[in-house]
């Protein structure tokens, strides 16, 4: 099973999450740095597909919540 990533931030849906949050708000600064991070590297799994459960969420998505 994949893991879930989340909804594009760029799809519209009753409204756009990027004309949602201002140009100078600071949770763009983390998205831009996560972005840029190996999580490999730094040691975090990225797990495969299983057959049990509900798939787990990428830890690039957890990482951006502020």
């Amino acid at each position: 099973m994949p893991q879930i990533e989340g909804t594009s931030r760029h799809q519209m849906q009753i409204f756009a999450l990027e004309q949602a949050i201002a140009a100078d708000n600071p949770v763009r600064v983390i998205d831009a740095f996560v972005s840029t991070l190996s999580l490999e590297k730094l040691g975090f799994l990225i797990k495969g597909e299983g057959d049990e459960g509900r798939p787990a969420y990428a830890a690039e998505m957890l990482l951006r919540l502020y």
